[in-house]
This record gives structure tokens, C-alpha cells and sequence, in this order.
């Protein structure tokens, strides 16, 4: 089945069922909006500018889910694909992640909003009544199509280079952590728990790191952390590992450091402690021969995203849409 557009000149497309030998096209519609954003972000690792890097992944994923493609005049200028998880916060979702979709950047909109037209009625006969999408942070129109589609924000992803963010000797102590500061980092996380879990945020992931894994952590050389003191009480954590599995796609690479957690007493907020700490983390990831620094976070953590967003720049957005139930017996 096609579905064409004729929203404007240049969005007027018809929607069909991707096939291998749109792939090609497809791949390079990705690298293409990537080399936009990296003029934005250089920091980005530079290998998704050529298509190549994503083709076999687009290859694997189209051979095992439905996949649409935008066609206009005989050329690929769209296409969207997505995974199944079988349970994502205890519901069978689909994930489109920012290299699995794509579009001419003269009619995004439009074509976005044709293409999950066509798809999103595929997913939901497939049971998925959650949809979520990343997307890259400077397309705006495919932000905006996915607002209009009742998609809302779920978590950002930001990049930054290595160079310092503390200028001049630091106001409080930061010290690197070890096994016998195992209660203290506890402690913090507990806070940052507590605080994720509060109003506006209501964030809860099922993954509290117990003391055994706080223990391997405080002794993995490779994946440090550091304590900010007043005096003798700990009043900040940060902790900085190898790129993130879990983030996206686009900022793993083995020259980039992620921040994993970061959590400031919220009676210290304001005194500087955060930066402090990633200044820290910045210059251990510097003498590890990394090249730039990533962090996952939640747009909703007020305080949190204002920090992050201070000194990182955002690559990818991820939305979410969770369609009523309802709809499955009434269709």
C-alpha cells in the first residue's frame, strides 16, 4: 500500500514499503543531515559522514522489521524504520533510533509526518503502542513532526571537546574515590535517586547500583570517579567510563568518554561543585587519549539539564509516544 502526500510542492512524496535497493540512498540521506550537525557539534566522531558507516546497519535492521521509504520523482527522499523491545518500561515498544530515519531536509515536516503515518499503523497491529524516536538535535522539523504526532521529550544526549571548564584554583576539594569511599558515594546516589524519583521528574530505571557493583566500580582504573569535599563531608560525585552501549549511536566511538553520574547535594547547587568535578573528569579523559566527552540525560531534571546543557552541546533528542490502549479494541 502507498500513501501519497501533497502537503506542499516539495513534501508531496509517495510512501512505500522500503526495499534493499533503496538502502543506498537511504544511508547517504542519514550522513548527509550527520555532516550538518557536526558543523554544529565538531566534536562528533567524524566516520558517520560517509554513508558506508551506516549502510550495514540499515541492512540488518530492514531485513527483519517493516520499514517505509519516501519516493518523490523517482528518488529516495525519506525513509523510517524501527526495532521491537519487547518491554520497555513493561510495555512491547518500538524504537527508531536517530540512524534508522532520515529525510530531505527542503520538506522534513511533511515527509516525517506522512512517513509515521504510513508506519505508525503497522506498529500498533504489531502490538507496539509505545513509540519512541531519537532524533538529531539541530533538525528541528523533525522535532516538531513528532510534537504535532503527540510525541513528548524523553532524554537528550550531548557532546563536548576536552578542553578545561575551570579556570583558576577550585573553591572546594575534589579528590579521586576509592574503595573505602564506598559509603559516601552511596549515600550521594541515594540522593540522586531520591531527587530523580521527585517532582517534575518521576524518573525510575530499576537499575540502583548495589555495593557490590559500587565497590568494582571505585576499583576500576579505567572508569574513574571523584568526590567534592567541604571540608571532610562529601558533597559531589562524578563518575566518567568508556562511551555509553546504552546512548546513541552516533557519539559511541572508542575515542569518546561518557559521563555515567554526576549528583551535587542540592544545598551545595550553585557553589560551582558540578563543574568542579567535570573539569576533573575532562582532564583524566584527556590523559586517557580520549578525544571528547558524552552525557545521557533527562530533559525533565531541571537543575541536571541546565548544568549539562551549560557545557555540553546536544546531539540527539529522544520523544516518546504511548498511544491509549483503548485503541486496540476500538479499531
Amino acid at each position: 500500500m502507498k500513501i501519497t502526500t501533497d502537503a506542499t510542492r516539495e513534501g508531496k512524496c509517495e510512501v512505500n514499503p522500503l526495499t534493499e535497493e533503496h538502502l543506498s540512498e537511504a544511508a547517504e540521506l542519514f550522513a548527509a543531515g550527520y555532516r550538518v550537525l557536526r558543523q554544529h557539534v565538531p566534536s562528533l566522531p567524524p566516520r558517520h559522514e560517509n554513508a558506508d558507516s551506516i549502510l550495514p546497519k540499515l541492512q540488518g535492521l530492514a531485513a527483519k522489521t517493516p520499514s517505509v521509504v519516501a519516493i518523490r520523482k523517482g528518488q529516495v527522499v525519506g525513509f523510517m524504520m524501527g526495532q521491537v523491545l519487547s518491554s520497555f518500561r513493561g510495555k512491547r515498544t518500538v524504537y527508531s533510533p536517530e540512524w534508522a530515519h532520515a529525510a530531505d531536509p527542503k520538506a522534513r515536516r511533511d515527509i516525517y509526518r506522512t512517513m509515521y503515518a504510513h508506519i505508525a499503523r503497522r506498529w500498533v497491529d504489531d502490538g507496539c503502542l509505545v513509540h519512541l524516536i531519537t532524533a538529531m538535535a539541530d533538525q528541528q522539523e523533525v522535532l516538531e513532526a513528532f510534537f504535532w504526532t503527540e510525541f513528548g521529550m524523553m532524554a537528550g544526549d550531548a557532546m563536548r571537546d576536552l578542553s578545561s571548564v575551570v579556570h583558576g584554583p577550585p573553591a572546594h576539594e575534589v579528590r579521586q574515590s576509592g574503595i573505602e569511599d564506598t559509603d559516601a558515594v552511596m549515600n550521594l546516589l541515594s540522593a540522586l535517586e531520591t531527587h530523580m524519583a521527585a517532582a517534575p521528574i518521576f524518573f525510575c530505571d530499576g537499575d540502583v547500583p548495589d555495593r557490590q557493583r559500587i565497590e568494582q566500580r571505585l576499583t576500576d582504573p579505567k572508569s574513574p570517579s571523584w568526590l567534592a569535599y567541604d571540608g571532610q563531608v562529601p558533597v559531589g560525585y562524578m563518575h566518567i567510563q568508556p562511551g555509553n552501549p546504552t546512548a546513541a549511536f552516533i557519539i559511541n566511538d572508542p575515542k569518546t568518554a561518557s559521563i555515567k553520574a554526576g549528583v551535587t547535594r542540592p544545598d551545595y547547587h550553585g557553589r560551582g561543585i558540578g563543574t568542579i568535578l567535570l573539569d576533573r573528569a575532562i582532564a583524566w579523559a584527556r590523559s586517557a587519549g580520549y578525544e571528547r566527552c558524552s552525557v545521557d540525560f533527562e530533559p525533565q531534571n531541571i537543575p541536571g539539564s541546565r548544568f549539562w546543557l551549560k557545557h555540553f552541546r546536544p546531539v540527539c533528542y529522544s520523544m516518546i509516544r504511548h498511544i491509549d490502549e483503548r485503541i486496540v479494541d476500538a479499531r
